[in-house]
């Protein structure tokens, strides 16, 4: 049987984005907003 769309959940995928340069990781935000299915959750631009 299958599911019913109108009652199926969509789940976020959450992403964490670290880069040390700056305009890699809001490029990479910045790309990851326009899906409505992708939640940027976290983000650093070094590893300390």
């Amino acid at each position: 049987m299958k599911p019913d769309v109108t009652q199926t959940e969509v789940k976020m995928i959450k992403i964490v984005v670290i880069d040390d340069e700056f305009m890699v990781v809001e490029g990479i935000r910045a790309l990851i907003a326009r899906e409505p299915e992708c939640e940027v959750t976290g983000w650093a631009y070094d590893g300390i």
